[in-house]
């Protein structure tokens, strides 16, 4: 089967569209700039938590450092002598007990990056998922509208 130059035209936009709809997938960059905070933030109370061991207030004390959006970090001594340091958040509400809460603290049991990576992750899945499956149904259609042609001439 001999491809004109109309046929390879329509392929090419097809293909173009594809594009289009992948790129519009691809997950969000500005959501880099909030992972980039957050895992500032994690890495300052680390720190902030070993530069205070040992000597930190019984109550809940704001320092002068801020996190990157901007809030003051508070740091408290625990009652098992270990000390935390919390941040607020990109909210800048200390909220660590509610559901959802966007606080980072020195002694979370897992880092708070894992979800943006888990949602990056599906997020490119996602955009390759649509827009192979997208050219892949623009390429069916096609090719069976041009079969369908073939077969009745005139139609």
């Amino acid at each position: 089967m001999k491809i004109t130059l109309e046929q390879l035209a329509t392929i090419s936009v097809l293909t173009g569209l594809s594009v289009v709809i992948f790129v519009m997938l691809i997950p969000d960059v500005l959501g880099g700039v909030q992972e980039a905070r957050t895992g500032m933030a994690y890495s300052d109370v680390r720190s902030l938590q070993d530069k205070f061991a040992g000597e930190a207030p019984r109550e809940p004390t704001e320092l002068e450092q801020r996190d990157p959006w901007g809030n003051a970090y508070v740091v408290q001594a625990e009652d098992d002598g270990g000390v935390r340091v919390t941040a607020a958040g990109p909210n800048g509400v200390f909220d660590s007990t509610a559901a959802g809460s966007d606080d980072i603290w020195s002694d979370m049991p897992t880092s708070p990056l894992g979800p943006f990576h888990t949602q990056r992750r599906w997020g490119w899945v996602r955009a390759f998922s649509v827009g192979f499956g997208a050219w892949i149904a623009f390429m069916a259609a096609y090719f069976w509208s041009e079969r369908t042609a073939r077969k009745h001439p005139g139609c």
